[in-house]
C-alpha cells in the first residue's frame, strides 16, 4: 500500500485549484500504481482544515525536539500524518509569484526535521497553482526546501487556470501529471536514486556537526541538542553517504510493513 499525504496551502479549501491539483495528480498515481498491482491511500490537508501558528525562532525544537506551539495548534496532526506517508505532494497557491503564506509557516515549522531526517526515504512531488502568471524559480525552490527536509523529489510541477498547462484541460495537464505520477512512484520503490548533490553537501555537514559534537561532549561534557540524540541513535553518521542512509531507512520502512 502506497500512502500519500498532501497538504494545499489554500484557505479555499474544496474550492481551490490547489487542491483540485492535488487530487488531479492523485487521480493519476492510483491509476499507474494499479497497472503495477499497488494500491494507494490518498488523504489531501488544506489549509483551512488547520490552525497553524507561525514559527517564533526560539530554537526549542533544535535543542529539545518539541515546538511549544505543537501545545496550541494543529501542526502535531499534520507532523503525525506526515510522519506515516510513503509520499508527500506539497501543493502551493501563487501569490505575487511565490508560495503562499501558510504554505511557507509549515516548511518553516518542519524546519528541524532537515537536521534530524525525519523524511528521509519519503518521495514528493511539489505542485504550484497559478491562473497565469508564476516565478520561474519557484518550482526549484519548492524542490530544495523539500530537498532539505530530506525528501525524495520526483518532480516540481505548475500548472495554470488560463495558460498551459491549464488544469482545466486533461490534454494539456493530464502528460504533466502522467509524468509526475510516474516519477513518484519510481521514487517511492528506490528513493536513494532521487537524492541530490546538495543534499549529499548538506549531509557531510551534518555529520561533520554530529561528530564534532560528540567530541564536545568527551572533553567538555557539553551536551548534545536533541537534533545530534535523534542522528545517533538513528546511525546518521554511520553512513557514508546521504543515498546510503536513505537505503538504510527504506530497507527498516519495509521490514516494519511486512
Amino acid at each position: 500500500m502506497l500512502r500519500i499525504i498532501s497538504f494545499a496551502g489554500s484557505f479555499m479549501g474544496e474550492k481551490s485549484h490547489t487542491k483540485r491539483a492535488s487530487d488531479m495528480l492523485a487521480e493519476h498515481v492510483i491509476r499507474k500504481a494499479a497497472e503495477e498491482g499497488i494500491g494507494v491511500s490518498y488523504e489531501c490537508i488544506t489549509a483551512d482544515q488547520l490552525r497553524i501558528e507561525h514559527c517564533r525562532g526560539c530554537a526549542s525544537c533544535f535543542k529539545t525536539g518539541i515546538c511549544p506551539l505543537d501545545r496550541t495548534d494543529d501542526m502535531p496532526l499534520l507532523k503525525q500524518k506526515l510522519l506515516e506517508a510513503d509520499a508527500v505532494f506539497l501543493c502551493t497557491p501563487v501569490y505575487l509569484w511565490d508560495m503562499s503564506g501558510i504554505t511557507k509557516t509549515v516548511i518553516d515549522r518542519l524546519t528541524y526535521w532537515s537536521h534530524r531526517y525525519d523524511l528521509a526515504g519519503k518521495a514528493c512531488v511539489t505542485i504550484a497553482s497559478t491562473d497565469s502568471s508564476i516565478d520561474p524559480g519557484l518550482e526549484d525552490r519548492l524542490k530544495q526546501y523539500m530537498s532539505f527536509l530530506g525528501l525524495s523529489v520526483a518532480d516540481a510541477i505548475t500548472v495554470m487556470n488560463y495558460r498551459s498547462p491549464n488544469i482545466n484541460r486533461e490534454d494539456e495537464a493530464g502528460p504533466v501529471m502522467d509524468a509526475a505520477a510516474e516519477r513518484l512512484i519510481a521514487a517511492c520503490k528506490d528513493p536513494a536514486s532521487f537524492i541530490t548533490e546538495i543534499q549529499e553537501q548538506l549531509w557531510i555537514g551534518r555529520v561533520r556537526s554530529i561528530k564534532q559534537s560528540v567530541v564536545l561532549k568527551e572533553i567538555a561534557g557539553i551536551e548534545h541538542w536533541d537534533e545530534i540524540k535523534v542522528c545517533l541513535e538513528r546511525g546518521v553518521a554511520d553512513c557514508g553517504s546521504f543515498a546510503e542512509y536513505v537505503r538504510k531507512v527504506k530497507r527498516e520502512s519495509d521490514g516494519d510493513q511486512l
